[in-house]
């Protein structure tokens, strides 16, 4: 199977108003247990991180959103894996992440 391309990945997540960001941002720790399989490590303000095994080849994930000059938050996802074999499943977990954090958004 293919790399996804970067426009079927597409851009990070944008939120905008206090309601759509709480829902996208309460999403990103599920979205990404849910693109690595691996528990979380570390919770901050504005960064999460999943376990860390990538010198044993598992994909690791880490998000952070960065405040945007006109209001809201970019909702930015980072997946690697060690190993350059693994590179398509760092591009699907970034997909997968991408796809679960804009739908927590839609709506609102």
């Amino acid at each position: 199977m293919p790399l996804p391309t970067p426009e079927e990945i597409g851009p990070a997540p944008v939120c905008q108003g206090a309601a759509q960001c709480a829902a996208m941002w309460a999403e990103v720790e599920p979205a990404l247990r849910a693109a690595t399989g691996r528990r979380i490590q570390s919770r901050q303000v504005d960064a999460i991180e999943t376990t860390d095994f990538t010198e044993a080849g598992l994909l690791h994930g880490r998000a952070w959103r960065r405040p945007l000059p006109q209001g809201g938050y970019e909702i930015i996802g980072e997946f690697r894996c060690g190993r350059p074999a693994c590179a398509i499943n760092e591009a699907r977990a970034l997909q997968r992440f991408q796809r679960q954090v804009r739908e927590a958004g839609a709506g609102h």
